[in-house]
């Protein structure tokens, strides 16, 4: 079966239905509302949404598929391209293109190096089969627009930066909050004309202290707002605007990994991912 991009039509719903039982625990229940973006007020129906980003156990296993099924062009455009992490990181990323998507230990971890028409391919596949299951309802799968990214975080604080309500990078016994580049006081210096600057940034995983990978695990650290994991830091992640992502990544700082936080990408990245929006309506 061809896979297509065109999402049809639909007039959605501002109410809550059951999913398939396989998904009920992996996607969260986001109500219709406003949200601010860019100085505008915009309405929001309301939508499912995973609640972390897309793992590479869960795109492999559309690849699988897709290497049954799917056309060489389909497959083309899915494939994973490893070869991000040897031109970003050299030669400490080479273990990380021979490893990472494939390898056991980094079954839970978000799924990156991953363009905008494989992202679209998978939600498309998500979509095929949830139609096939849901027979008194029309899903339509794709990738959500910032203002929903936004809803999802904000929760009930509209106005919030981040998905935990307010502007601190850490709980309030110390554990950091999101996957990002933080700057310590010891790490600020002044150069020789007296102005501040920063020396070896560090990057703190805080849902393993003392063990710091570049990703964490989709589900990690604490899930704030309505459920939510990693909305802020970890990898950014695209939107149905394509060329951009949003919510900042491991290689950013606090500022940059704000639900409004956005940053160009081309083609695919290694700190860029995904997660779906599920929205259903009446046939």
């Amino acid at each position: 079966m061809k896979l297509i991009f065109t999402l049809a039509a639909i007039t959605f719903l501002s109410i809550q239905v059951d999913l398939p039982k396989k998904l009920r625990k992996a996607y969260i229940f986001v109500p219709s509302g406003n949200v601010g973006i860019n100085d505008e007020k915009l309405a929001i129906s309301s939508f499912y949404m995973a609640k972390a980003e897309v793992t590479n156990g869960q795109y492999n296993a559309f690849l699988d598929w897709l290497s049954e099924n799917g056309t060489e062009e389909e497959q083309m455009l899915a494939r994973i391209r490893n070869e991000n992490w040897i031109e970003r990181y050299q030669t400490p990323g080479e273990k990380y293109a021979e490893y990472y998507h494939i390898h056991e230990a980094y079954q839970d971890y978000p799924a990156v190096n991953v363009t905008y028409e494989g992202a679209m391919l998978y939600c498309n596949w998500l979509q095929t089969q949830l139609n096939e299951e849901l027979d008194d309802q029309s899903v339509v799968v794709r990738l959500p627009s910032h203002a929903e990214f936004i809803s999802a975080g904000a929760g009930e604080s509209p106005k919030s930066s981040y998905a935990w309500g307010d502007n601190y990078l850490r709980e309030p016994d110390g554990n950091f909050r999101a996957n990002c580049l933080i700057v310590l006081q010891q790490q600020i210096t002044r150069d020789e004309g007296g102005y501040p600057k920063i020396v070896q940034p560090i990057r703190i995983d805080g849902a393993h202290q003392g063990s710091v990978d570049l990703t964490a695990p989709s589900e990690s650290y604490y899930p704030y707002s309505h459920g939510f994991y990693n909305l802020n830091g970890n990898v950014a992640e695209m939107i149905s605007e394509k060329g951009v992502a949003v919510g900042g990544s491991f290689q950013d700082y606090g500022r940059d990994i704000r639900l409004q936080s956005r940053k160009a990408y081309e083609g695919s990245a290694c700190d860029v991912g995904f997660r779906p929006v599920i929205a259903i309506g009446e046939q």
